[in-house]
């Protein structure tokens, strides 16, 4: 995988990216996101639609989610980040 590449689940479908030692995200159905950085130091995905999971899999670190006008960071633990229409449910 590569920064600025694209993953999209179709509507009866999941997805689950690992990034060894740093990150689980895991795609509900219906969800598009994109890989905006992958250093660890400023991890940032573009999530445009859909619902996703993010989970650190160590306790530092730090990660930041991009949607419609929002940009979320998060630094420990596990978080569900959904679009739906013009709002975004954390």
């Amino acid at each position: 995988m590569a920064n600025r590449e694209k993953i999209a689940t179709g509507e009866k479908s999941q997805a689950t990216i690992e990034f060894s030692d740093f990150i689980r995200i895991d795609l509900g159905s219906g969800t598009e996101i994109g890989l905006a950085n992958l250093m660890p130091a400023n991890f940032l995905i573009s999530q445009s639609s859909g619902s996703a999971s993010y989970r650190l899999l160590q306790d530092t670190g730090s990660f930041s989610v991009r949607s419609l006008h929002a940009l979320l960071t998060f630094d420990s633990g596990e978080s569900e980040v959904a679009v739906e229409g013009s709002e975004i449910i954390v």
